[in-house]
């Protein structure tokens, strides 16, 4: 229970850094970055996906499309995943040439 409430607590802060750049997080991203704030913990991404879910039932965390985010306004989410399909686009397009 404490590494896992260690965990979440780790997933919220590495959250909360990417939310003052109004930059959501997909799972794989919040793995990447996680925040260790008190020791060395490692965790699987399943573990981290597993925080995520417990997180957002409880209310903390939200979640759009693939993105999670601490904050309630869920623009930010649809504009990055916006972002998203038009850098692909462009990026196909330019592999044509």
């Amino acid at each position: 229970m404490l590494k896992t409430r260690l965990l979440e607590r780790q997933v919220l802060l590495s959250l909360a850094y990417t939310a003052v750049f109004y930059y959501p997080l997909t799972k794989e991203e919040v793995y990447l970055r996680l925040i260790n704030s008190v020791g060395l913990m490692l965790a699987s991404l399943s573990q981290v996906e597993k925080a995520l879910m417990s997180l957002e039932r409880r209310g903390l965390v939200h979640k759009v499309d693939n993105f999670y985010f601490i904050s309630a306004p869920t623009a930010k989410a649809v504009r990055r995943s916006d972002r998203l399909k038009y850098s692909r686009a462009k990026l196909a397009e330019l592999t044509r040439l």
